[in-house]
């Protein structure tokens, strides 16, 4: 994510295929389709300081890399053109998995599984399908197909049938109360 798919005013972060640049590499979409996501107050904020506490945020167009790691991103870029290569987004989480463990270790965090990356991702899509409409999460995935989204993301467990009761009652107060 970059600094210019953050906007500030809308609230929202734009996910779309950048064409590459001979300081910043492509980006792909896995579906190749734009879309845009709200983000919540807290996360504005978040990037807010640290736009605010970072000078290099000038030099450096993403948002969660150091001066160095985009450094060493421009460095392997420009191998990969030297070398015709093909870029692949996996080519800019040089370290990511690694950096991650170390702030779950540090934030005394015990993870219970395996703990990826890809955890983020899950445990955000599975937050929005918790609350949101199939079609809306779908959407906000950047699932091709809603079958992906209902198949991943739309298990009925004992949290989610204790809700629905709880929302049938207060329906129900409503309409006999």
């Amino acid at each position: 994510m970059t600094w210019a798919d953050v906007d500030f005013e809308k609230s929202q972060v734009t996910v779309q295929n950048r064409k590459a640049t001979a300081t910043m590499p492509p980006f792909h979409v896995k579906d190749n389709e734009k879309r845009m996501i709200t983000l919540p107050r807290q996360t504005l904020r978040i990037l807010k300081d640290l736009q605010r506490k970072n000078p290099a945020v000038f030099k450096v167009p993403f948002v969660l890399l150091t001066e160095r790691q985009y450094k060493g991103v421009i460095v392997k870029w420009s191998q990969y053109r030297e070398q015709r290569r093909p870029w692949v987004n996996q080519a800019m989480t040089n370290n990511i998995l690694t950096n991650f463990k170390r702030h779950v270790k540090k934030a005394k965090i015990e993870p219970d599984g395996q703990l990826a990356i890809h955890t983020l991702r899950k445990s955000c899509i599975q937050t929005w399908a918790d609350y949101l409409p199939p079609n809306t999460t779908k959407e906000l995935a950047g699932h091709s197909d809603l079958a992906t989204t209902l198949r991943y993301y739309s298990k009925v467990d004992n949290y989610h049938r204790a809700k629905a009761a709880e929302i049938m009652e207060k329906w129900l107060d409503r309409k006999i109360g």
